[in-house]
């Protein structure tokens, strides 16, 4: 999982793949319970949503200025 995390071109495929369908699935993946939660912290902080000023009231997506 230390290749997606520093892998800028992968991290940009996987979102403009998750922005166009709206929806990730990893057929065949073979992640376990951990690897899956570190991926997905991943995904996470490179979308910015473990920085909470970028989240407005209840933790949803602030209105951009």
């Amino acid at each position: 999982m230390k290749k997606v995390g520093g892998d800028e071109l992968l991290l940009r495929q996987i979102d403009e793949a998750f922005m166009k369908h709206k929806v990730l699935y990893f057929k065949d993946a073979h992640l376990d319970r951990p690897t899956h939660l570190e991926f997905m912290c991943i995904l996470v902080h490179y979308w910015g949503l473990d920085d909470p000023s970028k989240l407005g009231p209840n933790g949803t997506e602030a209105p951009q200025a």
